[in-house]
């Protein structure tokens, strides 16, 4: 994480209609969460979504209203619970993640060092099975688009990998309030495009968040923001367009999953 130089105190409620993003049909779930409300498979097919709100699902079964939504289909598919799932997590609880990918199968841990796992090769229906372990963990181990800022003595950022390979460095991004905190940032396979989201740290999701994208080719740089509020944010696989998790305009309490499309800039 990363504090970073201000020009703004704050920032306004921007819904994602006002800054040219498009909703994702069938992605509405009811909580947001900063860094883990929903990851892709590798090859860009599904979208998994937890849709999990730890002030209403029990913990045993955090995840029962978790969804796959393909890409493809466009289409929103449940995921059951296999016995032995359901017995795991009645022991253990889960983590409030959207998991890792590993090909086609999808892993979410358990509170105690193993996870439950579901193959999308075999649906649907999917179904969660029990799995002895962690085969990978958290801040989405096969995301090589994954990436760290890193302040320097002088004020100057890199922009290094998640191994510590530097990518660029460049002076202070000015666009948030050295009271917000990073709480995620992503880079195109390109290496074109920066994509964040921040959070106050205190305050709800829905009033000290947003999500942020900025083209590096650009001199000076000139980040856009995408939407407020805002949490998880990801590129998609192949680059040609940033998703971020965002409050619906059309319903209050409601988020859905928008994108917008990367073009080169003017």
């Amino acid at each position: 994480m990363l504090l970073l130089t201000a020009i703004t105190a704050c920032t306004p409620s921007v819904p994602f209609t006002e800054t040219g993003g498009t909703e994702i049909p069938e992605t509405k779930s009811n909580y947001a969460l900063i860094g883990g409300a929903f990851s892709l498979s590798p090859n860009g097919e599904w979208l998994f979504s937890t849709n999990y709100d730890p002030g209403t699902h029990q913990t045993t079964q955090p995840i029962d209203h978790a969804f796959l939504y393909s890409f493809s289909e466009a289409s929103r598919y449940p995921v059951r619970f296999s016995n032995e799932a359901t017995t795991l997590l009645e022991k253990e609880g889960l983590v409030a993640e959207s998991g890792c990918w590993q090909q086609s199968r999808l892993f979410v841990p358990t509170a105690f060092r193993r996870s439950i796992v579901l193959d999308t090769r075999t649906g649907p229906p999917f179904e969660w099975q029990a799995h002895g372990e962690r085969p990978c963990q958290r801040d989405y181990a096969d995301d090589s688009n994954a990436v760290s800022l890193v302040r320097q003595n002088d004020g100057g950022i890199e922009l290094r990998t998640r191994q510590g390979q530097l990518i660029r460095a460049f002076s202070p991004i000015p666009v948030i309030g050295t009271d917000i905190v990073i709480s995620e940032i992503h880079l195109s396979t390109d290496r074109r495009w920066l994509t964040w989201s921040v959070k106050r740290p205190t305050g709800s999701v829905a009033g000290n968040t947003a999500a942020w994208l900025v083209d590096l080719q650009q001199d000076p740089l000139a980040p856009r923001l995408l939407a407020s509020p805002a949490g998880t944010v990801r590129f998609a696989v192949d680059s040609t367009k940033v998703l971020a998790q965002t409050r619906s305009p059309a319903e209050d309490r409601a988020w859905v999953i928008a994108a917008w499309e990367l073009i080169e800039s003017d």
